[in-house]
């Protein structure tokens, strides 16, 4: 039986990128999409591969609510509330030791969800904190995240769950990445803590894609050459706030929260979109907030894929483009 195409000629690409050029009636060139990093969206085929698929230790991603409140038992209420939403995750400002661990979790059941503790700069009773949290969680399999330590702070905190490495928001991405590889590098083969680092997202939905692929696959490579491929990375994905009217921020959020999770993201942090409190209920905007990965998961299914652009040439393209800018900067001077 003959190849059902074996009639028509093999497609050309410098043929097909001239017929492109002439139904958009402009040069098809690449362009900047970040600083150092240009893209070209019509690099077809001739992109090679990555070779490299990311993976996760488990099934979807981790659905962050922020919770905050004046005191204990509202902390409470407020994260009953998000994981009777549907929150599996939740991130919590730890501004002063005034934090009472049995009312705070009380009728939580640790083992199922992740807990996140942010520091202030003022925070000056971390001791006291850890103190309490050993008391606490004896008996109990909890998973916790803590960052914005101090070097003393991340000590006390080596026994109780793994180490948030932030990467910085402000500058270039691929000295931000390089730098926040470093210190995860470090933290995990030199001093023995388990990390997950912070990814601010991006609103452009292919650099996003392609930024959360680079950081999985560039760690990979970090963990084979300690010969601990075993060691790998969490990435926490923080939203970011871009539009002042709430409503264009729900389109900027669930998008960002798309590209991520498409990218590899084990889970999604973002604040509470500030709804007008005198014209909704009050937890209206958590409730939203929450409800946008809520829908992605339960009604757009995106848990389902491990790697859902890969093989597509442009991503490819990009991420590729994006690792070796950040792994040129992240082998300097070492």
């Amino acid at each position: 039986m003959s190849y059902i195409f074996s009639e028509f000629e093999a497609a050309d690409h410098s043929e097909w990128l001239k017929l492109v050029e002439k139904e958009l009636k402009t040069p098809l060139v690449s362009y900047e999409i970040i600083e150092g990093v240009f893209a070209n969206p019509f690099v077809g085929n001739l992109a090679s591969s990555l070779g490299s698929s990311i993976s996760k230790s488990k099934v979807g991603w981790a659905i962050y609510q922020h919770v905050e409140g004046d005191s204990s038992l509202e902390i409470n209420r407020n994260i009953l509330e998000a994981l009777e939403g549907g929150a599996s995750g939740i991130s919590l400002f730890i501004k002063d030791e005034e934090f009472d661990f049995e009312v705070v979790f009380k009728d939580v059941i640790l083992s199922f969800i992740e807990v996140r503790f942010y520091f202030s700069d003022e925070f000056f009773s971390s001791s006291l904190f850890f103190q309490n949290l050993e008391g606490f969680v004896e008996g109990k399999d909890a998973h916790f995240v803590f960052g914005g330590l101090t070097k003393a702070e991340l000590q006390m905190a080596t026994n109780w769950g793994k180490i948030d490495v932030s990467c910085k928001s402000e500058g270039t991405f691929a000295v931000n990445l390089s730098e926040a590889l470093r210190e995860a590098e470090a933290l995990a083969f030199s001093e023995g803590f388990e990390v997950v680092i912070s990814l601010p997202c991006q609103e452009n939905f292919y650099l996003n894609i392609a930024q959360h692929k680079a950081l999985k696959i560039i760690w990979s490579k970090i963990a084979e050459a300690y010969n601990s491929p075993q060691k790998q990375i969490s990435v926490i994905s923080k939203v970011n706030f871009s539009h002042i009217e709430p409503n264009s921020q729900v389109i900027a959020t669930t998008q960002q929260t798309a590209s991520s999770v498409f990218g590899g993201s084990d889970a999604i942090l973002m604040q509470n979109i500030p709804f007008d409190v005198e014209k909704y209920p009050e937890n209206f905007s958590a409730r939203i907030t929450r409800n946008i990965q809520n829908i992605l998961w339960n009604e757009s299914f995106l848990y389902r894929v491990n790697d859902p652009v890969k093989g597509s040439c442009f991503i490819d393209d990009l991420c590729q483009k994006m690792i070796n800018e950040v792994w040129t900067l992240f082998i300097k001077d070492k």
